[in-house]
């Protein structure tokens, strides 16, 4: 196994390349590995030699030790259990631009052949739909049957590591997101009546509102569904046909540049957005999705959180780059959107503290 592992180190390098390069489906997209890298390493920033030798040492030890569990045929939940919380600690111990240099190595080592056996690593690292985070990957975590068969064509290796990949924390947290969601849909439909209109940006698959009492009793207007992922709009038009859930092909920056006359809402929300939005376009993108809610109306954005704990593997064996924000991080956004505007905001964690969720109610 090894062996083929040092064999193939080199593909994995090109693929990542290739992949890099390939981030925009339609020309429209905000989302790229130069923008995410810009906000979290400031342009011109330098780091000490010595500091990026030792990083690199501390790097190489943890990686030395995986290699030799994995020879050993060690349990792979205990190997991935433990890089996974000292990637962790490298991450925090050392500045983002010393990190930022730290990824690269880590993807191109042998041990990166035998976390990518597991099925939801492997679509992460390998962006089939071209970008981070896309709704296929999401189904991973979902357990949806459309990746049932990814699952079970996996190595014994690989479906041990993806019973642990599927249940790590930032995985619990996505599952608990979804259902946050459906229980705004359903909450919004009970206080408007059936006069409730609702939009999604970045709707990805819409899993959430298979969830929806609302509309499986038919109490919501409309659902606007947007997504600049050809994939996910036929996905949605095709699961929700001859219901009020209305798929669009759109983008941030259609939005942003007022191309979508989509109408008023009582809820808006992108809950799988921020993570790779800096700071200006999200407050550009929240200042147009307040100006697209009616009075009383709600908004609510969602952004993996500081506190993540397998954050160091996501952004280098995943290949999964995103912008984790803090509590004060979400009230700068908040603050500089909102202006003039009367309104309640606030800014709330989930159970496990890895998803941060900012919520505005319009008040006129």
């Amino acid at each position: 196994m090894v062996t083929e592992m040092l064999t193939r180190r080199s593909r994995v390098a090109v693929v990542l390349r290739m992949r890099q390069t390939d981030i925009s489906l339609d020309g429209e997209s905000l989302i790229t590995p130069e923008s995410i890298a810009a906000h979290v390493v400031a342009p011109g920033t330098t780091w000490r030699n010595d500091e990026l030798q030792s990083a690199r040492t501390v790097l190489g030890l943890t990686l030395g030790i995986a290699l030799q569990q994995i020879e050993q045929g060690a349990v792979p939940y205990h190997i991935i259990h433990r890089i996974a919380g000292s990637l962790h600690e490298l991450r925090k111990r050392y500045s983002p631009s010393i990190w930022q240099q730290l990824i690269p190595v880590a993807q191109q080592h042998p041990v990166a052949r035998y976390f990518l056996e597991d099925p939801f690593t492997r679509w992460s690292f390998e962006k089939p739909r071209g970008y981070s985070g896309d709704a296929g990957l999401l189904d991973f975590i979902y357990g949806h049957s459309s990746v049932a068969q990814a699952i079970a064509d996996a190595s014994p290796v690989g479906k041990a590591l993806y019973d642990y990949t599927k249940d790590a924390s930032s995985s619990v947290a996505v599952r608990e997101r979804r259902d946050i969601l459906t229980q705004h849909v359903d909450e919004i439909a009970s206080s408007r009546g059936s006069g409730a209109e609702v939009l999604t940006i970045a709707a990805g698959h819409l899993r959430e509102a298979n969830r929806s009492v609302a509309l499986k009793e038919g109490r919501l207007k409309r659902w606007v569904a947007l997504d600049q992922d050809p994939q996910s709009v036929g996905s949605i038009s095709r699961d929700f046909a001859g219901t009020c859930i209305e798929a669009i092909d759109g983008s941030v920056r259609g939005i942003l540049g007022g191309r979508h006359d989509l109408g008023k809402f009582d809820f808006v929300y992108a809950a799988g957005l921020y993570d790779y939005l800096n700071d200006k376009v999200s407050i550009k993108l929240t200042q147009r999705c307040l100006d697209m809610l009616k009075p009383n109306g709600v908004f609510l954005f969602a952004n993996f959180a500081t506190d993540i704990m397998v954050d160091g593997y996501m952004e280098s064996f995943m290949n999964w780059a995103l912008l984790l924000r803090s509590e004060e991080d979400m009230w700068r956004i908040i603050n500089g959107s909102v202006g003039d505007l009367p309104v309640e905001a606030t800014v709330r964690f989930g159970q496990n503290k890895n998803i941060v969720y900012g919520i505005i109610r319009k008040l006129s």
